[in-house]
């Protein structure tokens, strides 16, 4: 919980870079807070640092809480960078995650 107090502070302080350096640690370090993850992968995806978004949901997507929601923001960042493929790849992932889950739908998250 003090790292995801750090990234409010940073964001409070309009440090996005600080915020995204914690929460790169956050999904490294703390598997049980995760499930924070899936829209602060947005930060950088706002900045065009889609690579880094990318990098940030495909970890998330590890979590199974936030797989399907992660899976999906993974999907919209590579179509973005025009990888149709990956792109696609990460949807079948969204759509095996909420298969497997029993849900009709994602808990509903912002996307990049």
């Amino acid at each position: 919980m003090k790292l995801l107090a750090a990234v409010h502070t940073a964001l409070r302080a309009q440090n996005n870079d600080q915020a995204t350096r914690i929460l790169r640690a956050l999904i490294e370090t703390d598997a049980r807070e995760r499930a924070c993850v899936v829209p602060p992968g947005l930060l950088p995806a706002r900045r065009g640092k889609l690579d880094e978004a990318i990098e940030i949901h495909e970890k998330a997507a590890e979590y199974p809480l936030v797989r399907a929601n992660a899976s999906y923001n993974a999907a919209c960042a590579y179509a973005l960078k025009k990888h149709n493929e990956a792109a696609l790849d990460w949807l079948e992932r969204r759509v095996t995650a909420l298969a497997g889950s029993g849900a009709t739908r994602a808990i509903p998250t912002e996307t990049v």
